[in-house]
């Protein structure tokens, strides 16, 4: 019996795939570089959340889009994304780095929770694949938020310790 192929992907849908999955790794950069990566009270940290709200813009336009054009829309995927973005404007007020966390972490499972496997027995072929996907949320992400909030404020040279040891934080993290 001959295997039935699916439809091939519309545009729309492929912009919208690129969307989401941008959108999901600008919570994960941005929480990753709060939590961990900056200082905690240092320049590279304020500066970063402040591309908070703007990247909460964006989650949420990917959650639209996906809903609006997926064949079937994801419902996990949504609150995930969702959370992840009422994560990024708490966090643009309130500088914590369990908040920033639990705001990647909910980035990443908006973009993992889609291509999770539905029993156990498929956990062996999706686990490359989700490693695949967080490293590229994590490198794709990272190099986006650390670059325009370099470029933001590129005007005020304080903290440049605090830039320095962030990016060499970042590459070891982003060789991993």
């Amino acid at each position: 019996m001959p295997a039935t192929v699916p439809p091939a992907p519309t545009l729309i849908e492929i912009l919208t795939a690129v969307l989401v999955f941008l959108a999901a790794s600008l919570p994960v950069a941005i929480g990753i570089t709060v939590a961990f990566l900056a200082a905690g009270d240092g320049a590279v940290a304020a500066r970063v959340r402040t591309l908070a709200l703007p990247a909460a813009v964006v989650v949420a336009v990917g959650v639209v889009a996906a809903l609006c054009t997926a064949r079937s829309p994801s419902a996990n995927q949504a609150v995930t994304l969702t959370l992840a973005a009422a994560g990024l404007v708490a966090l643009r007020r309130r500088s914590s780095r369990t908040l920033a966390a639990v705001t990647a972490l909910a980035g990443a499972l908006g973009a993992l929770l889609p291509i999770a496997p539905s029993a156990l027995s498929g956990l062996t072929r999706a686990l490359p694949t989700a490693t695949h996907v967080l490293g590229a949320l994590i490198w794709i992400g990272g190099l986006i938020v650390l670059a325009t909030a370099g470029l933001l404020h590129r005007r005020t040279p304080t903290g440049a310790g605090d830039w320095a040891r962030t990016w060499e934080r970042f590459s070891v993290l982003a060789l991993w």
